[in-house]
């Protein structure tokens, strides 16, 4: 148990470790709010799937989420 709370904390926090990175939390935010609209959209809208669009959209989530980090690499406290 302590192993995965190291794993989240550090997927949160910027080189320090002990500083939370707003980024990396609205990017887990926005990862999580499209896998979750795309179920609604499947099991409660009852509409079929398209692997094509999701992967176009949560890969756009995803690659928008790690230019934004790249881009404020920089500022990071090491």
């Amino acid at each position: 148990m302590k192993l995965i709370s190291q794993v989240i904390k550090d997927s949160f926090t910027t080189a320090t470790g002990t500083d939370y990175d707003i980024g990396r939390i609205l990017w887990v935010i926005s990862v999580v709010a499209g896998i979750a609209y795309a179920g609604f959209d499947l099991f409660y809208l009852r509409n079929k799937f398209d692997i094509t669009q999701y992967g176009i959209g949560i890969g756009s989530l995803l690659a928008a989420g790690g230019a934004a980090l790249w881009a404020k690499k920089d500022t990071e406290a090491k």
